[in-house]
């Protein structure tokens, strides 16, 4: 099919699909890390840092094997941390480089059973598991996502971790300057942050997930653009981004409005339509299977 013959090609069909303006930076579908936490998380952050850093600076530490392995498990959540932030920040996460840098990083850390009696032991084994039950979730989001920066999240989340379950009282030690409990304190502060994050995440991201929920609607569909009914009030120049699921795949597009029906009630569904500004050749293939396969299908009820 040529061209000019894709050009006037359009169908109409029965297809779910989810649009959304597009942000002042270009974004497409993009939530800020300010507003998924608050000032005053974003500020512990960089104290808890910080302060995780003086900790490990202390000699005697060192010398008993006590900083080299709270490092590696600070290790580990570093790793989930980066991936969790290269997510909200958007972009083409699997390109980066330092992707499967971490991923390689992330492979060669183990954690040490140091005492197998000790009864810190089984809250630092939770810990780990924990952090890197996260960071399996995230690389699947990472590399089950739409042209490697549009991110679903299928998974619930537990309950923040709490070191209560393992040993009681740990932050009264901290306070009182064990070394040991400080160091734990901090990270389970820091882990906790970044469950918080990742919930607020999938809250944010919640409607765009849940794509068995997004509305079925009569589309009259081409590769170079689209128009629909709809409810929300769109003006020609307005940029967007939409999201088309056609036979359980995702088509990707950002799109301007070049039209949209004049109506008397701002809550009537109007007919609006949208130009393709950004699609890949890959999606524009698809849309072009989809529609032949659709006129297919129709010319043989035709013939039935």
């Amino acid at each position: 099919m040529s061209i000019e013959q894709r050009s006037h090609f359009r169908i109409d069909v029965e297809i779910a699909f989810f649009l959304e303006p597009q942000d002042s930076s270009g974004h497409c579908i993009h939530v800020h890390k300010d507003d998924l936490l608050s000032n005053q998380q974003l500020t512990r952050l960089k104290m808890i840092n910080s302060e995780l850093t003086q900790l490990f600076s202390h000699q005697k530490h060192i010398e008993n094997g006590a900083v080299e392995l709270f490092s590696e498990i600070h290790s580990k959540l570093k790793v989930m941390t980066w991936l969790l932030d290269a997510i909200v920040e958007g972009g083409e996460v699997l390109e980066r480089v330092d992707y499967h840098q971490m991923l390689e990083h992330n492979d060669s850390l183990k954690l040490r059973d140091n005492s197998s009696s000790s009864k810190v032991f089984p809250l630092l084994e939770a810990y780990y598991e924990r952090v890197e039950s996260y960071t399996a979730e995230l690389i699947s989001v990472a590399e089950k996502s739409i042209h490697g920066k549009l991110f679903m999240y299928q998974i619930a989340s537990p309950q923040l971790f709490d070191s209560d379950q393992f040993i009681k009282g740990l932050p009264a030690l901290a306070e009182k300057g064990n070394w040991l409990a400080k160091v734990i304190s901090l990270l389970v502060e820091k882990l906790n942050i970044y469950e918080t994050l990742l919930i607020n995440l999938k809250q944010a991201y919640r409607e765009l997930s849940n794509h068995q929920a997004w509305p079925i609607c009569r589309v009259n569909l081409a590769v170079d653009g689209f128009s629909v009914f709809i409810e929300k009030t769109y003006r020609p120049g307005d940029l967007v981004c939409c999201l088309f699921k056609l036979d359980d795949e995702f088509v990707f597009c950002r799109a301007t409005c070049v039209y949209q029906q004049e109506a008397d009630d701002s809550k009537q569904i109007r007919r609006t339509a949208f130009k393709c500004s950004d699609i890949s050749a890959e999606d524009e293939a698809h849309i072009v299977r989809f529609m032949t396969s659709k006129e297919l299908e129709s010319r043989n009820k035709d013939f039935e």
